[in-house]
């Protein structure tokens, strides 16, 4: 009998729409985080990198630097990223000079970014010339391709399969002969 009053009880009652609708709020601030951008993209290099950098600048090979968002050691060699978070069917090919998003009514247009890519991918290539670098611009789910995608564009999830890391044994033998490069790269990168 005395559950019985307790339960009935307007401070347990009200505790419990309190826990019902905290766990409700939690759960909402939950899925939201995990489909923002910043979360995706944690996740792309957790499956992708063995170590990264990021927002650093680079020796130019011109006596200047230059600007990285994303370095990565990957089991293929040295991965340079740009990451694009456009919403919309995404228009663009390796000769055009700009690219065009159409969301909805709205349509707007950004430069190609293939050419700052391969401008950074050189840089690279400059300093770890013994391992092998590689540049992709990545777009985020929110922007689509529906009439091809350019070459050195991928969207995340492609990415994610091109560059997924092999079984520890084989990445542990791969990474270890990129790494001395690797390192040369991490020595010569300033915080942007």
């Amino acid at each position: 009998m005395e559950l019985e009053s307790l339960l009935r009880s307007p401070d347990v009652l009200a505790a419990a729409i309190g826990a019902v609708v905290l766990a409700i709020v939690i759960f909402v601030v939950v899925y939201r985080y995990r489909r923002t951008t910043r979360y995706r993209i944690g996740r792309l290099m957790k499956a992708v990198a063995v170590e990264s950098v990021t927002n650093v600048l680079l020796p130019d090979g011109m006596d200047g630097q230059i600007h990285l968002d994303y370095l990565l050691l990957t089991s293929k060699g040295i991965l340079v990223l740009d990451i694009k978070d456009v919403a919309g069917v995404i228009f663009g090919s390796d000769k055009m000079d700009d690219w065009a998003v159409i969301n909805g009514q709205k349509r707007f247009s950004f430069r190609n970014p293939l050419g700052p890519l391969y401008d950074r991918v050189a840089a690279v290539r400059i300093i770890a010339s013994e391992v092998p670098v590689s540049g992709r611009v990545v777009f985020t789910p929110n922007g689509e391709f529906t009439k091809g995608v350019p070459s050195d564009v991928a969207m995340m999830d492609e990415l994610a399969e091109e560059f997924a890391k092999p079984d520890k044994g084989e990445l542990d033998k791969v990474v270890g002969a990129f790494y001395p490069d690797w390192e040369k790269i991490r020595g010569e990168t300033v915080s942007a």
